[in-house]
């Protein structure tokens, strides 16, 4: 429900359910249940989206033509053997070794018992990694760690399955050693796995506390200045901080997406005709799409992480 790419998860639903109605010959049962009530919220926000979108799912392919111009390549197969054999192991292997390190390794030794004793788990993760790995070398996606969010319960729980494996080995092997049957087997892995869970959470908070630190004054000036605007007109704006930061009834604000997105343009026009004039909130690189039909009104100063100002863009009709 909040990854797309967790979506993946209904497809092995529904291969699951078809397989039951074959072989129990009905057409309803509790699983069904599984497919219809995941499939119907979606299905109303993909309908509430799609006046802002242009039509239905519109974001989807929105998100694909911005990866595919954002990368500037359309699939991994043009980039030569190490291109594909790098992106095929990119979710699969190393944005997991970003966030869990070490305790990656324990994830091979407990892929059988986890099969055995949850093997819809298993289904439904490798369910998501096929779709975002196929995803991201077709280039639809930007490759980026959140992605894996999805996968977090599958690689969490295989690790606890590896981890009890490799312990049970182990008290196995140290029974024959009388170096080895000092030592506590359970406890000592616990302590590496916690040591090596703390070192990267130390880790990737001093990250995120270098990359934020500056927090986000483009973005906090924008909406300060438009408070100061008097009238009631429509303010096209698709960043939500804006939104948020300025304190303004939420009505006024229209989100269409504005990257990519030729219908952008026309539905600009068309309010800017019936208001009279309009607002627009977007970025100085992003301008382009928009040039030469209005006047900057305020331009923010520059966010030195990411080398961009946020501009408003007054448009008559």
């Amino acid at each position: 429900m909040l990854r797309y790419e967790a979506w993946a998860v209904l497809i092995i639903a529904y291969i699951v359910y078809f397989l039951d109605v074959i072989k129990k010959r009905r057409i309803f049962n509790r699983k069904a249940l599984n497919v219809l009530l995941p499939g119907i919220a979606i299905f109303s926000w993909a309908l509430l989206r799609e006046p802002f979108d242009g039509k239905l799912f519109g974001f989807l392919f929105q998100t694909q033509q911005f990866a595919n111009d954002a990368l500037s390549e359309t699939n991994s197969f043009n980039g030569g053997l190490f291109k594909i054999i790098w992106d095929f192991i990119h979710y699969p292997i190393f944005i997991p070794a970003l966030f869990s390190g070490i305790n990656l390794v324990f994830i091979p030794f407990g892929i059988l018992k986890c099969v055995k004793q949850n093997k819809w788990l298993v289904y439904s993760g490798l369910g998501i990694l096929i779709f975002i790995t196929l995803s991201w070398m077709m280039k639809s996606n930007l490759g980026l760690n959140r992605h894996f969010v999805a996968l977090i319960p599958l690689y969490s729980t295989l690790t606890a399955y590896g981890i009890l494996a490799v312990t049970n080995y182990l008290k196995e092997f140290s029974a024959k050693s009388k170096f080895l049957s000092k030592f506590n087997i359970k406890y000592s892995l616990l302590i590496i796995v916690f040591v090596s869970c703390l070192i990267y959470l130390i880790m990737w908070l001093y990250i995120w506390n270098r990359n934020f630190k500056t927090g986000y004054p483009d973005k906090i000036s924008t909406a300060e200045y438009l408070k100061s605007i008097p009238d009631n007109k429509t303010i096209f704006c698709n960043d939500a901080i804006v939104e948020i930061f300025s304190e303004i009834d939420f009505h006024r604000f229209n989100r269409t997406w504005m990257d990519n997105n030729p219908d952008a343009l026309e539905s600009i026009i068309r309010t800017a005709q019936k208001e009279d004039y309009v607002y627009v909130v977007i970025t100085n690189d992003k301008w382009k799409n928009i040039k030469n039909i209005g006047d900057i009104i305020y331009k923010s100063p520059v966010n030195k992480e990411i080398s961009t100002s946020i501009l408003i863009i007054k448009i008559k009709e």
